[in-house]
């Protein structure tokens, strides 16, 4: 693929004025398998995933998973549960394995298991994608051509902004439907005193209090344009024991921190905007070109 991706004004760029939908996800991993420490910490997924499942029907909405090959078969119970209620299932690799740290080749591969284990389960067709922490970028977007080959239809990967781990600074901020017909729907972000900072999810949203939440998605809705947001189970795991996930102590800190702000601050934005399947959207810009 040879066209830029660098420019708001590209061709492949979807206009911003579909209605204000939140695409709500869940990234459905165990974080313990990514730091030696975590082998001693209690296994607590099927409990968070349970918690969402609950929480998702409380508020009678439909959201996507995207699951990691090798913890569906410790919740592969809860995944056909999701699954059966209408909500999405997606693939997030095998193992948690960055794209940079894999060869094309080798992301097929891990992309496969990843799908066959879904597979087992009954989980199919599979038609999403999101890469471990946002590491679709400028030096990994040949995982787009794997992707449309193995029949995706869409990706969510890219964090359109600079970030510590991965980041594609020059991304658009809106979808984008490539040569080869699958659509990227990148994280939403938000202006910051310079910064582009992805508050719809993760540790972003449990940090920044609602007046602050509010302002950031004032303009999502004022742009019709989608908040593309994530969670991981250990983002609303409030019993979860302390252990060293990162080596720098703020990161750590931040893995915990205020977890319990979670899920109201979450029911705070659906108040705000329509929760809508990544695939579902899909099809609305679908529509809209068609």
């Amino acid at each position: 693929m040879t066209d830029s991706l660098s420019a708001p004004q590209d061709r492949h760029v979807v206009r911003e004025d579909v209605p204000p939908y939140y695409l709500l996800s869940v990234d459905l991993e165990d974080i313990r398998s990514q730091t030696p420490a975590g082998a001693a910490v209690a296994f607590r997924v099927p409990a968070m995933v349970d918690r969402f499942l609950r929480f998702f029907d409380d508020h009678k909405i439909k959201c996507t998973f995207f699951v990691e090959g090798e913890t569906v078969e410790h919740v592969s119970g809860l995944i056909r549960e999701a699954h059966a209620a209408g909500h999405e299932i997606g693939c997030h690799t095998h193992d948690h394995t960055q794209l940079d740290k894999l060869t094309p080749e080798g992301f097929r591969e891990n992309l496969e298991r990843n799908i066959e284990a879904l597979d087992r389960h009954g989980i199919e067709p599979v038609l999403g994608f999101r890469a471990p922490d946002f590491s679709l970028t400028e030096a990994t977007r040949w995982a787009w051509d794997v992707l449309a080959e193995l029949g995706f239809q869409y990706s969510s990967s890219v964090l359109p902004a600079k970030n510590p781990l991965y980041g594609w600074a020059g991304f658009p901020l809106s979808p984008v439907r490539l040569d080869s017909g699958l659509w990227e729907l990148p994280i939403s972000v938000a202006s910051l005193g310079g910064f582009k900072i992805p508050f719809a999810g993760g540790v972003y949203l449990r940090f920044f209090p609602k007046p602050a939440l509010r302002r950031f998605s004032r303009s999502f809705i004022k742009q019709h344009r989608p908040l593309v947001g994530y969670f991981h189970p250990y983002d609303i795991d409030v019993e979860e024991e302390r252990y060293r996930v990162e080596d720098n102590i703020f990161f750590n800190w931040l893995v915990f921190y205020n977890r319990a702000s979670t899920l109201p601050k979450l029911a705070f934005l659906l108040e705000k905007f329509t929760p809508i399947r990544f695939l579902d959207y899909v099809r609305v810009l679908e529509q809209m070109e068609g």
